[in-house]
């Protein structure tokens, strides 16, 4: 069986998930040629349990386009990262030729019913990666804890001036589909292969031109306990960040853009930076002189540094609204579907609480 006449892999990065994994590959629609639960040599017992499911769902399920088994069970004999096990299982799912690809984590947070709702961009020819959004409004956070959102939020802004995707929200979800024209397009080695692995895949896709969706899904914990130190996690991703930042705007698509709008970050950056440096300068020696005339008063001045450095500031500010204006010109455009139970499927612009 297939989708929309389209083959479909799911790939399953886990580590350390024997709790949850066996669950997660069971309920993987019918619909799916291939499913790749990725142990990313886990301490547990995940790999016992992927290896159990997968000879019970092998004989469950029947191979339809590909032949061989449905689940292909794949072990890596070291810890690399999550990024890194996303990637062995795109390169298997390469190999077997599958139409869309997509992910979803081990720890059953992520709804396979949700699945279609991801893959219709694609099939629809919309789009040529779509992804989860727990940010669409206040019904699809209620679960999140206030440091979570917090940092959703927060690297939501980052993700979308690193990306170019300005109107992109949740980019850390890592529900995700793409397809295999896209997914063929990345370079695997330069990828980002731990946390942040998902923000680095949009800015590259934006960098090679292609479109994206976010498809609304409600957050959903359980007893599954995050590996992800938030206060360590987001200052790290944020140096990753600026200089995939850097790069997007040397390597994308269009590059007269992107010199213009790295120019005017670069040129904000630099007359701000001065600006600041003549107020410092005035504050500290005085912001006004002292000039004697020839009948002996005293009159004063304006120092010109306070005037300079207000005239750096406005430079700067504008610099920087030009920067943002010419990379947003060329945002590709991030197509905000609803979720299914919105009456009303597409939605070009963003809604909800971010």
């Amino acid at each position: 069986m297939t989708y929309r006449d389209h083959t479909v892999g799911v790939v399953i990065p886990a580590y350390n998930e024997e709790e949850f994994i066996g669950e997660v590959v069971e309920s993987i629609p019918t619909y799916v040629d291939r499913i790749y639960p990725v142990d990313d040599c886990s301490t547990d017992d995940t790999w016992d349990e992927i290896t159990a499911v997968a000879e019970r769902e092998n004989e469950r399920r029947t191979p339809t386009v590909h032949s061989g088994e449905v689940v292909v069970p794949v072990q890596h004999d070291r810890n690399r990262g999550a990024g890194a096990a996303t990637l062995t299982g795109y390169r298997r799912a390469l190999d077997d030729d599958v139409d869309l690809v997509a992910r979803m984590d081990g720890d059953g947070q992520m709804d396979p019913a949700m699945l279609s709702h991801l893959l219709d961009p694609l099939v629809d020819g919309e789009v040529s990666y779509a992804k989860g959004d727990r940010l669409a409004g206040l019904d699809y956070v209620s679960q999140m804890s206030w440091w979570r959102l917090f940092g959703n939020v927060l690297l939501t802004a980052l993700t979308r001036v690193s990306s170019g995707y300005w109107r992109l929200r949740d980019p850390q979800n890592g529900y995700t589909a793409i397809t295999h024209e896209a997914l063929d397009s990345l370079s695997f080695d330069d990828l980002f292969d731990h946390y942040g692995f998902c923000n680095d895949v949009l800015i590259h896709l934006n960098a090679d031109g292609y479109d994206v969706a976010d498809v609304a899904h409600p957050a959903v914990y359980g007893d599954e306990e995050s590996t992800i130190q938030y206060s360590s996690f987001i200052p790290r991703l944020s140096g990753l960040l600026f200089s995939r930042w850097r790069w997007r705007l040397r390597h994308q698509t269009n590059r007269t853009v992107g010199a213009i709008a790295l120019g005017s970050f670069l040129g904000s950056l630099l007359a701000v930076s001065v600006g600041v440096g003549y107020l410092l300068q005035c504050v500290t020696n005085g912001t006004s002189d002292s000039l004697e005339t020839d009948g002996g008063t005293r009159t004063r001045q304006e120092s010109p540094g306070v005037s300079q450095s207000v005239r750096l500031l406005l430079v700067g500010c504008l610099s920087l609204i030009v920067g943002v204006l010419a990379d947003s010109s060329a945002d590709h455009g991030c197509v905000v579907r609803k979720g299914p139970t919105d009456a009303d499927e597409s939605d070009p612009s963003p809604t909800g609480a971010f």
